[in-house]
């Protein structure tokens, strides 16, 4: 069985998919930015235009701002490894989603998969096991999304400001599910000007797509909104004869995606220290599967070459046609107590549904077939202080999470074989952490941190032949873990820092 890579190349007239050295058939495609309007926009002041000429002309580095980081607020300052892909770059190399967004990046890159995550460092999201404890998180605007999110879900990069991938443990800060790293995309917020952009997208395989994006305020300098929303489409390049006749054929063999998204600034002019952004997104997500059958198929001879380009890897029964259906909302408060001192509520919710009928069933004459779901819900809270001082900088934060994954499958192996089974996976999560950076000499940093985290678990799993229960298990697991950090920073200049740091990760135990 050989697993298909389908890559995307860049130039300068669209995007053309696939990789041309592994196929024989030629492919073109265009895309097109069909409008980019800004109404009433801020003009560029002439001290702005004088900074900007005077870094061109003496090349000092601009300035990255991140915004998944929770202990600082600018790449120069971080000791993180940090791969950046900014707006621009979204635009210029047309990336179209996240994974997109891998091949401009090092140490970073999509599953072979389209049933599993993405991996950092060598390190798959999901663990060697997909559908385990995971081992790094997708944030989109603060909100975590579940593992079936993160394979089936707000995949899109339209009217995205930034995406930040988070090399190695980010446990301290941000505790369970991010021992290999995380990814964090930031979405283009309300602004008081009025602007609206959109684009149509046309290429082979039956590609087709468009995007729109427009805000402004509602209430003059106070109430502002935003909404974005975008589709895609395309056919599949593996030819799968022996399933033609299946009434999912056409859905099993298309990448169909589309999201909505809307967002409201709140900037009270009687607070005006506080600042909130509501998000909400709903996004649909069907990507077809990409293994491609060779002489050895599912364990058995398939008399087919990898030049035949056949999909049939499995029986239609074990083929799953699967398709996601995700929710996000978020609420981020910040509050300036002083401009040393900001206090910050972030407050999520994802809801992932995820349907996984087998690609014959419903096809009339068929019997065994497969059918089933998969629910994820998460909800996190968590209350952050941030402190700015002449020699000290430190966060300190309280952290609350629950999350719940149900699971159900039927599936009919012959005509006196029925299996069914059902879990359920309930997870609470309490954490305490802070970080504190002291220069103790000019140009020279000490960082200590600390993560308390308290996980419990209930495990149920309830599984059966032909009406007869063979598993009816409940387990239960509760673990603490510290996570210690240090490090040790040296500023060279203006430009760049040096250092090192140590600090100590982990996955959550319990049952499976």
């Amino acid at each position: 069985m050989f697993s298909h890579d389908k890559n995307e190349q860049t130039n300068k007239y669209g995007t053309i998919f696939g990789d041309i050295s592994r196929r024989k058939l030629g492919v073109v495609s265009v895309a097109v930015a069909a409008l980019n309007l800004s109404l009433l926009a801020s003009p560029v002041s002439a001290q702005d235009q004088a900074v900007d000429e005077d870094l061109a002309e003496f090349g000092a580095l601009e300035t990255i701002v991140i915004y998944g980081a929770k202990n600082t607020k600018t790449l120069k300052d971080s000791l993180t490894s940090i791969g950046i892909v900014s707006a621009s770059d979204i635009k210029d190399k047309e990336l179209r989603s996240f994974r997109d967004a891998f091949r401009t990046l090092g140490n970073v890159m999509d599953s072979d998969w389209s049933a599993s995550g993405f991996i950092i460092r060598g390190v798959n999201s999901e663990g060697l096991t997909p559908g385990g404890s995971p081992l790094a998180t997708l944030y989109i605007d603060g909100a975590a999304q579940t593992a079936h999110g993160a394979r089936r879900g707000a995949r899109g990069l339209w009217d995205v400001e930034q995406v930040e991938v988070y090399r190695g443990p980010q446990s301290t800060i941000s505790g369970r599910a991010s021992l290999a790293g995380a990814i964090y995309i930031k979405t283009k917020d309300p602004s008081f000007d009025w602007d609206v952009k959109g684009k149509a997208t046309f290429g082979n395989l039956h590609t087709k797509g468009g995007a729109l994006a427009f805000g402004g305020p509602i209430v003059e300098d106070q109430v502002a909104f935003r909404v974005a929303a975008e589709y895609s489409k395309s056919k599949n390049d593996i030819n799968y004869p022996d399933f033609e006749r299946f009434v999912g054929f056409d859905e099993f063999v298309e990448d169909e995606y589309y999201q909505i998204r809307g967002k409201i600034l709140v900037a009270p002019a009687g607070m005006p220290d506080t600042t909130a952004v509501v998000a909400y997104s709903f996004s649909h997500d069907s990507p077809h599967i990409n293994d491609i059958a060779g002489p050895l198929a599912g364990f058995t001879l398939s008399g087919f070459t990898y030049e035949d380009r056949r999909g049939e890897v499995n029986d239609p029964i074990f083929t799953e046609s699967r398709t996601g259906e995700t929710q996000n909302l978020s609420l981020n408060i910040t509050h300036d107590f002083s401009s040393d001192l900001v206090f910050s509520a972030v407050t999520s919710y994802s809801d992932s549904d995820i349907g996984r009928p087998s690609v014959n069933e419903g096809t009339p004459g068929e019997t065994l077939v497969t059918k089933g779901s998969i629910n994820q819900r998460v909800f996190t809270q968590e209350l952050r202080l941030n402190y700015t001082g002449e020699n000290l900088d430190a966060v300190f934060g309280l952290y609350f999470a629950d999350e719940k994954t149900t699971t159900d499958t039927s599936r009919r192996r012959s005509a006196i074989r029925l299996q069914e089974s059902a879990t359920s996976n309930d997870l609470a999560n309490y954490s305490v952490f802070g970080e504190l950076t002291y220069e103790f000499a000019p140009g020279w940093k000490f960082i200590v941190g600390g993560r308390g985290d308290k996980t419990k678990q209930d495990i149920t799993l309830v599984a059966g032949e032909n009406g007869v229960t063979l598993i009816d298990e409940v387990s239960d697991s509760s673990e603490f873990n510290f996570l210690p950090k240090f490090g040790l920073m040296k500023e060279i200049g203006d430009d760049h820092t040096v250092g090192i740091s140590v600090q100590k990760g982990f996955r959550v135990g319990g049952s499976g």
